[in-house]
């Protein structure tokens, strides 16, 4: 089954996401269309590129994946496409490419056009233009042109010290359990145990790496590593985000909120005797 998904920031309030969804079902009937989110917050591109490492690696091969997040960023806009785990991932140049870090380099190739687009209408039809192509030929992408992205932002990364890692928020789930741009391998360079102290708001929590939720007691604070291999930091039935006045990471944010996680801290520990 040929599949198509769609990321955005577009929202549910209008019917922006419906015209996208038919605009690729009139010229690819047989497409089976799904909506990995249409929640990001707006521009959010770290954010974007969080839910679709957490979810799109999971869709069969050759799925084609539309973001539809700053269309017009650039003018005039483009459709490029890259081959990314043996799935396509559909954008404008819009910087999300170089933010799938774990997965980069990609490359990418342009879908030419003889007229600028312009328009919602035209971009997603020439996208799904695009999704036609490449079902009826799958090395059809090998025929386009490659393209020099012009938008490259960098990914946020984690800052290592000796006994410390210093990261911040890229994304608050429902459950407002917050995710830190720390992976595994991240911690695993720290030669960190499984216990480490964490500094939320000044004050200093410390936590167990839990590998499964339900070894959690109810109203305990908890770290674990998701899905997607990022750290977690939770409140079980709790809304650690509110409780703990954790807040997420903007781009254009000149200060953030940091959050240290501590290792062998010695003096810390003779505080606590």
């Amino acid at each position: 089954m040929a599949i198509t998904t769609f990321l955005s920031d577009l929202g549910m309030f209008d019917g922006s996401p419906a015209l996208a969804r038919a605009l690729v079902l009139d010229k690819n009937p047989h497409e089976c269309v799904i909506d990995i989110s249409h929640g990001i917050e707006p521009h959010h591109l770290h954010q974007a590129a969080y839910v679709l490492e957490s979810n799109g690696p999971d869709f069969p091969k050759k799925t084609a994946h539309i973001l539809l997040l700053d269309l017009f960023d650039l003018s005039p806009s483009q459709v490029l496409v890259s081959l990314w785990q043996d799935q396509y991932l559909i954008a404008p140049d819009n910087g999300i490419f170089a933010l799938l870090s774990s997965f980069s380099p990609m490359e990418l190739r342009v879908f030419p056009t003889d007229q600028p687009l312009k328009r919602f209408r035209d971009w997603v039809k020439h996208a799904a233009d695009l999704i036609y192509q490449l079902r009826a030929d799958p090395s059809y992408i090998d025929q386009l042109e490659l393209y020099q992205a012009k938008k490259q932002p960098q990914p946020w990364r984690p800052i290592r010290g000796e006994h410390f890692l210093e990261g911040h928020i890229i994304y608050v789930d429902r459950y407002e359990n917050v995710i830190l741009n720390i992976r595994r391998e991240d911690l695993e360079a720290v030669q960190a145990g499984p216990q480490f102290r964490i500094e939320l708001m000044r004050q200093v929590e410390v936590l167990d790496l839990h590998t499964e939720y339900a070894t959690v007691r109810e109203g305990e604070k908890f770290a674990r590593f998701n899905r997607a291999g990022y750290l977690e930091i939770g409140i079980k039935k709790g809304s650690a985000a509110s409780l703990l006045g954790l807040k997420m990471r903007r781009e254009k944010n000149l200060v953030y909120q940091s959050i240290k996680l501590l290792f062998n801290d010695h003096s810390y520990r003779e505080n606590e005797v």
